[in-house]
């Protein structure tokens, strides 16, 4: 199994961040809080997961190294 107790996962569709509790041949055991502050826990297929660090989008923006050109 790719996943260990403790990794942070997420649905390959979206959803919550999720903590893996254990993951066997059956699938992977997942525990999230919703929006409301439920505890839910539920097993998943493991191609249906993925890593949730790598869920994050990530934008890079290069302003340059010159400054702004004041005109008179």
């Amino acid at each position: 199994m790719r996943w260990k107790t403790g990794d942070e996962v997420q649905l390959i569709s979206s959803g919550p961040n999720m903590t893996v509790l254990d993951a066997s041949d059956e699938g992977v055991r997942c525990r999230w809080f919703d929006k409301s502050g439920k505890l839910h826990e539920k097993t998943f297929p493991d191609e249906t997961l993925i890593n949730a660090e790598s869920s994050r989008l990530t934008i890079n923006v290069n302003l340059g190294d010159d400054p702004p050109k004041q005109t008179t």
